[in-house]
């Protein structure tokens, strides 16, 4: 990786330009210097003569010899020298304020601030708060990097020295695919050192801007090296077992709900009935998960449930005897061949015999549909299926997350009940299931799902996690932002699939088939050896999940959920993801980040306690692999180079290059161009360049929105407040208003930031374009928010036609997978 190079190579020539001493003279020279190297510039020795006598002795020596080199022909007329720039650093020598100007009081150690004043207009203090903030602020960021790379060269020996985890080393593929990558990025940081102007920008600044492009570059460069890698990599078929071989294991399918209102529980139980139906089998379960501590809602959940029951019992019951009526024949119903096998065992009874038996098998069938209501609330979601795992394995109380010195007031009780007792708990105890599907509360659930997950489970015994792919609905009702969402997934699908072939890793999305034993023994543990490998404050559970258990992705078996209907819940959702990844980046760097963290809440945020990690969890992430080390970062990565990239539009501005504007458009073509490029099709042209000018008025501004996102993350973070709305309750307040009121009623903040911070950049610096072309698609983000937030019915005829199109080829493709028994895409 990359990580050691740029930190061997840049820090310790940052850390000696940083010692080096401060003092105004140093503007000073450079000033003078610019001013003599310029063929416009003439200024006679005078001018300098009276410059150099308001210098103390001590610092005369350092401008008289920045004067000893050959300079222009001078002139005795002030006012016949034009301005000069440097950077946005304007002097203007005609300026009444220095000519004739007084010198100030004068230190021994040099000219103080206000004896450089009359050389500067209004604008310049941007520029000088800048320069005598650069070094102490390149001190501190040497620092950082410092401790950076050392915590990372500790953590590179711990896993050599490691002997478990997935194992250390790289394919060979995967060691060229690596080694090419680390190659370009050098290639880049040469290439982008060249650009700089060195005689006109100082070596602070210029090292600077330097070390962000290359980091910047090196994040950038994994979207074309996979999105050129589609190209080579060949994707292997994943390997299956038959019906009869898999028929042995045990399915549970698990959803997991809080519900907060009525509407929650109709939706997330509809889904759970219509994945049950179409997957039903004496080997499948489905268990709702409910941590709901409203009595009137929990109650609502129990008699949705029996109504439920109720539809399974009819609707089993009347495609059996259907079945009875027409074994002999051909061409039955599709609802009745999927589930033929269920009653070709009795298919030598009588009738009477035949219908006695099926009242027993419905029934049994129909209690399968289960809700238990859990105690405690401890690690969310990710602990509803984890006691869901254990009340399988015939454990009805609690022994995982109860030590009191590591997790404080969060642990629970030892030996608490895991679920309020009931006949679905008793029913689920002991049952010893081999897999839980877990799903969320939107998931779908297509015919024959569980069987084909199951197959590919039987065939693949040593992987942990099968995950199948995530495919968004869409109909004709939908906002046309979930449509260029649904059409962003499919162009990336290839791209998603060669990723995880040559990782030979996937990452988890939070919706899988998790195999129990492996889950036991890497994750929980056992009464007498607790693991508590998932530390108890995660958010992003899931990529904690994939990174310490090995995950395989199959892109040919897909669930079905919704996507965000406007840019508003996408968002909200983000700035959740977002800390959940912070408080992940406290448990892979605990020795920096994490001790960082815990300062600051202990002195500033006024924090007495905190919830410490098991052993079990600090031994899991020292023994990771490079591979789920890499993917493990990535949405940390993705979030550095928001803000990277940021910093770079504005701090450009200060360092002078030969292409000043290519930096940049090489980032943009790596992000939006160049992976069209490689799964562009004559079919899917329309839909890649639909997507392409989404993804520009779309992602453009995250350079600024998603850098505050991530400050409202790192403050929820550091303080333990709640940042964000549910989404559920965001989409709800979408349908009852406006789009276009909604769009500025979340987002005019944004538009009148950017509107103010234009104007001044337009005054100070009018070249400045990548800082004008930041804050001008962060003032219109607004207006696309509007746009894309409308139904697509409600949309002008042409766009009608583009996302028509898109919407006529979803339907048929999902006819298509559905007539094979299955659907999907990833979401990446």
């Amino acid at each position: 990786m990359l990580y050691g190079l740029q930190l061997r190579t840049i820090l310790w020539i940052l850390w000696g330009v940083t010692i080096l001493p401060v003092s105004t003279t140093d503007l000073l020279t450079v000033c003078l210097e610019t001013l003599q190297g310029s063929e416009q510039c003439q200024v006679n020795d005078a001018s300098f003569l009276q410059l150099d006598t308001q210098l103390a002795p001590v610092e005369q020596t350092t401008v008289q010899n920045s004067l000893a080199r050959p300079r222009p022909q001078a002139s005795a007329d002030l006012h016949s020298i034009p301005t000069q720039s440097i950077g946005i650093l304007k002097i203007d020598w005609r300026d009444p304020g220095y000519v004739g100007a007084k010198p100030s009081a004068i230190s021994a150690d040099g000219v103080s601030l206000t004896d450089i004043l009359p050389f500067l207009s209004f604008e310049n203090v941007f520029f000088v708060v800048v320069y005598f903030c650069a070094r102490p602020l390149t001190c501190a960021f040497c620092a950082a990097m410092y401790f950076i790379y050392k915590h990372f060269r500790k953590e590179e020996r711990n896993r050599h020295a490691s002997k478990q985890g997935h194992g250390s080393g790289l394919t060979r593929a995967q060691n060229i695919y690596f080694s090419v990558w680390n190659a370009l990025a050098c290639i880049c940081f040469l290439l982008s050192e060249r650009n700089i102007i060195w005689d006109r920008t100082t070596i602070v600044i210029g090292l600077f801007v330097l070390q962000i492009q290359t980091v910047m570059h090196w994040l950038v460069l994994e979207i074309p090296m996979i999105s050129l890698a589609t190209l080579v990599v060949k994707t292997k078929p994943v390997p299956r077992a038959t019906a009869q071989e898999s028929h042995d294991l045990t399915v549970v399918m698990n959803y997991n709900l809080l519900a907060t209102c009525t509407d929650d529980i109709d939706s997330c139980m509809e889904n759970m009935l219509n994945a049950y139906l179409e997957n039903v089998d004496s080997r499948t379960s489905a268990v709702l998960v409910s941590a709901t501590s409203d009595p009137e809602l929990k109650s609502y959940e129990l008699q949705t449930r029996d109504r439920n029951r109720e539809v399974i019992y009819k609707d089993l019951h009347a495609d059996a005897l259907r079945w009875y009526r027409n074994k002999e024949a051909l061409g039955q119903s599709e609802a009745v061949d999927c589930r033929r096998h269920l009653w070709e065992p009795f298919r030598g009874l009588d009738e009477e015999n035949f219908n006695a038996v099926l009242e027993s098998l419905c029934h049994s069938f129909a209690k399968n549909y289960m809700v238990i209501h859990r105690v405690s609330r401890v690690l969310r979601k990710c602990g509803q299926y984890q006691d869901l795992m254990l009340l399988s394995e015939g454990h009805s109380t609690a022994y995982t997350y109860c030590n009191k010195q590591l997790y404080g007031k969060s642990a629970r009780t030892l030996g608490e009940p895991l679920f309020t007792d009931s006949e679905d708990v008793r029913n689920v105890l002991g049952r010893k299931f081999d897999y839980t599907l877990v799903l969320d509360a939107d998931t779908r659930v297509e015919g024959q799902v569980v069987n084909e997950l199951r197959q590919v489970a039987k065939a693949n015994p040593g992987k942990d996690i099968i995950q199948p792919a995530i495919r968004f609905h869409s109909t004709d009702e939908s906002t046309v932002f979930s449509q260029i969402e649904k059409i962003r997934q499919e162009i990336n699908a290839p791209t998603i699939t060669t990723l995880v072939t040559l990782y030979d890793h996937s990452p988890f999305f939070g919706k899988g088939l998790i195999r129990n034993k492996a889950y036991h023994e890497k994750c929980l543990g056992f009464p007498d050896a607790v693991l508590d490998t998932v530390p108890i404050d995660v958010l992003s559970h899931d990529t904690y999940e994939a990174a310490v258990m090995d995950t395989m992705f199959v892109p040919d078996i897909f669930l079905i959920e919704d996507s965000c209907s406007n840019f508003i819940s996408w968002s909200s959702r983000e700035t959740r993801w977002n800390k959940g990844e912070l408080i992940l980046a406290s448990h892979f760097w605990p020795n920096t980040f994490g001790k960082w963290v815990r300062c600051f809440q202990m002195h500033i945020a006024g924090a007495t306690h905190f919830l410490e990690e098991s052993e079990a969890a600090t031994q899991a992430v020292a023994n990771l692999s490079q591979v789920a080390r890499h993917l493990a970062h990535g949405p940390l990565k993705t979030m550095g180079a928001k803000f990277l990239l940021l910093v770079y539009c504005f701090a450009c501005e200060l360092c002078p290059m030969y292409w000043k504007r290519l930096p940049l458009a090489v980032v943009m073509f790596f992000i939006v161009i160049l992976p069209k490029m490689t799964t562009i099709t004559w079919e899917n042209k329309t839909a890649c360049l639909v997507e392409m000018v989404a993804s520009i008025c779309q992602f453009t501004p995250e350079a600024v929105v998603g850098s505050v996102r991530i400050i409202q993350a790192m403050h929820g973070y550091l303080w333990g407040s709640v940042l964000w709305t549910p989404q559920a309750a965001i989409e709800a307040e979408f349908l009852e208003s406006n789009a276009w009121a909604h769009a500025i009623k979340h987002l005019w903040p944004y538009s009148l930031a950017s509107l103010i911070i234009g104007a001044w950049v337009a005054w100070v610096n009018p070249c400045a374009l990548h800082a004008l072309g930041a804050v001008l698609l962060v003032f219109v983000l607004p207006f696309y928010v509007g746009c894309t937030s409308h139904y697509c019915i409600d949309c002008p005829s042409f766009l009608q036609a583009v996302i028509g199109f898109r919407l006529a080829g979803s339907k048929k493709e999902r006819g298509d997978v559905g007539h094979a028994m299955c659907s999907c895409e990833s979401s990446g």
